[in-house]
């Protein structure tokens, strides 16, 4: 048995819901200060847009420590930037379904904005969920906000999401610090790790349980190979746990081990 997204829940108040407005306010000023950059530097510099697709076949489907599939998932990302902007197109193919083949059960589609201010990074971003031939998990959105501070080969973050639809003010945030180091001219390490925490109506969407909690910790690392040309390979590993003592025993795994390997290409 797997943990399933409670969906009987539907929010329609709340103090976090201000959240969102909040990041949605963040995320025009940003928008309206990186414009006025650009306009400011004038017409010298194109509008570069890059492109990417990348493929990942993952042990489980695993977020914010939940398990979302009984064993192994199919899952590909492709994005499209431009400037500061970029859309992407994610999607999760489950490979346990008891139908033959990979069975596509979610799709998400997000457009993030980037931009920087005192050497902080700041990248608000709207997600749309999708849950196709899923009755039971209706569709949602989310706003997001993540903050980084890059000092020499550590970048401290914070990560900020609230449900703005299905689940309106479930709101889950994290902090953690990420590491990297390039082996040599073709090969990279990166190592993170951070701790999470949900408000009462998160925690209650998803496990049943209204409080509000520190409650998860993970840590995970990848190796990304550069073949010739825009081509690599990131394999991965992921550890994640749930520590809060009322939280935990409401899941079969309270604590994951996802490996998995994805294959990419940029140009």
């Amino acid at each position: 048995m797997f943990m399933l997204r409670n969906r009987s829940c539907y929010f329609k108040d709340g103090w976090l819901c201000q959240l969102g407005i909040i990041i949605a306010v963040i995320t025009g000023i940003f928008g309206f200060a990186g414009c006025g950059t650009a306009l400011a530097q004038g017409d010298t510099e194109e509008s570069v847009i890059s492109f990417g697709f990348e493929s990942d076949a993952v042990s489980r489907y695993v977020w914010n420590g939940l398990a979302f599939s009984e064993g192994a998932v199919w899952q590909n990302f492709a994005w499209a930037s431009a400037r500061s902007f970029e859309v992407s197109l994610w999607s999760n193919y489950g490979l346990a379904s008891k139908v033959p083949g990979p069975r596509m059960d979610e799709i998400d589609v997000a457009v993030a904005y980037s931009t920087s201010l005192f050497n902080i990074e700041f990248q608000p971003a709207l997600r749309a969920l999708y849950f196709p031939d899923q009755p039971d998990n209706p569709n949602t959105a989310e706003l997001s906000l993540n903050l980084s501070y890059p000092v020499g080969f550590l970048t401290p973050y914070t990560y900020h999401s609230v449900d703005i639809k299905a689940y309106e003010g479930a709101y889950f945030g994290e902090l953690g610090v990420v590491s990297s180091w390039d082996i040599n001219d073709r090969a990279s390490l990166e190592i993170a790790g951070g701790i999470g925490w949900g408000a009462a109506k998160y925690n209650e969407a998803y496990f049943g349980y209204s409080k509000n909690a520190l409650e998860l910790v993970t840590l995970d690392a990848c190796m990304t190979y550069c073949f010739t040309g825009s081509l690599y390979i990131r394999p991965h590993l992921v550890v994640s746990s749930l520590f809060d003592n009322d939280l935990k025993h409401l899941v079969d795994d309270p604590t994951i081990f996802q490996v998995g390997a994805a294959v990419g290409i940029e140009w």
